[in-house]
């Protein structure tokens, strides 16, 4: 049996999948497990993409060049995660970003062939394909919205209200630091600092080390 199939089990394309369903659909041997060490460039942008890699432990950033010759970081990806499903049928197969560990990373890719072949050979997973796909673009939707902001405190209000939402409380730990934060939303960490320090004055959130709490919901949205 492949020796990552609990976690591979885990991954939301393979949501509802057994090992047994998995060791007849995917022949491991034409995939390729690869591991990395911290702060490892895996994926240049524009580099073709001919695989989906499945994180199967660590942390990844993406990475966006602008023109400027800076870059931003579009987001993270951890165990669990996957990347590269939307290039499959794409007229320009080529990554759009940069990738690079934030820890050791292990990662499982899934030659493309073998993905058609999956399609082709399980309704199911082609509805989590689907669905993935579907729910990835309302994530850089989301992401472009945040970016369109033209101030930090509403870049901020956004991200802390997607906080919210994926906590599904008023009160929650912060899911990464105030560099990462900074990186996510496109400032720097200072304006980050300041700005929750300011929203903590003008009694928006309470601030509690690495916790939130919302004070004023109507804010958030």
């Amino acid at each position: 049996m492949f020796p990552y199939m609990n976690k591979l089990l885990k991954t939301d394309l393979f949501d509802g999948f057994t090992a047994s369903d998995l060791e007849k659909l995917i022949d491991f041997d034409a995939c390729k497990v690869d591991q990395y060490k911290k702060n490892s460039l895996i994926i240049q942008e524009y580099n073709t993409c001919n695989a989906i890699g499945f994180i199967l432990e660590g942390v990844l950033s993406l990475k966006k060049s602008l023109p400027s010759g800076e870059s931003f970081n579009f987001g993270f990806l951890k165990e669990g995660d996957s990347f590269g499903e939307g290039l499959l049928y794409a007229e320009e197969s080529n990554y759009l970003f940069s990738i690079t560990t934030i820890s050791e990373v292990i990662i499982l890719y899934i030659p493309f062939e073998q993905i058609e072949k999956l399609l082709n050979a399980s309704p199911h997973f082609s509805r989590n394909y689907i669905a993935f796909i579907s729910n990835r673009l309302l994530l850089f939707s989301r992401k472009i919205n945040l970016l369109n902001q033209k101030s930090v405190k509403s870049r901020l209000i956004l991200y802390l209200s997607e906080q919210t939402k994926t906590a599904n409380r008023l009160s929650f730990k912060l899911a990464h630091k105030k560099t990462e934060i900074a990186e996510l939303i496109g400032v720097t960490r200072p304006s980050v600092s300041r700005e929750l320090s300011q929203m903590q004055k003008d009694q928006l959130i309470l601030i509690d080390r690495a916790n939130i709490t919302i004070l004023k919901p109507e804010i958030f949205y």
